[in-house]
């Protein structure tokens, strides 16, 4: 099989297992220890139920991020630095259903710089280093 065939059929796979963005819940959102862009502060925990003003966004900043959403989504994002001359800043790693309804299996290493690039366009405005929050 080529190249070109098997992406037909990943493609055909993957829009099989979509599903509509209105069936996709978030149940909860947990993030500990985002602060300012340099430096964690290990005394700020948030969590938010349900639908958040930063939605459009799979992770946040923090040391560590979780997020759980219906009908099956399970995110974990750990990070270690915030400097961006280290080229491996953080883990992000998840299985289920994304907020926009497609299915996926992901695990990376990245750092800040290659994930502004984005996968499918550049990630306008994101959080830096430790910064809390997305947009």
């Amino acid at each position: 099989m080529d190249i070109k065939t098997l992406r037909s059929k990943v493609g055909k796979l993957a829009d099989a297992l979509s599903l509509p963005e209105k069936y996709i819940l978030p149940i909860f959102t947990i993030q500990w220890g985002c602060g300012t862009v340099k430096k964690p502060n290990l005394l700020n925990l948030n969590g938010s139920t349900g639908h958040g003003k930063h939605d459009a966004s799979l992770y946040y900043n923090g040391i560590l991020f979780i997020r759980v959403m219906l009908p099956f989504f399970i995110g974990l994002h750990v990070r270690w630095s915030g400097d961006p001359a280290v080229k491996k800043q953080y883990m992000q790693t998840h299985i289920g259903w994304r907020k926009n309804g497609d299915f996926v299996i992901t695990f990376r290493i990245q750092c800040d710089a290659s994930s502004a690039i984005g996968t499918y366009g550049q990630n306008v405005n994101q959080a830096q280093g430790w910064s809390c929050g997305c947009h």
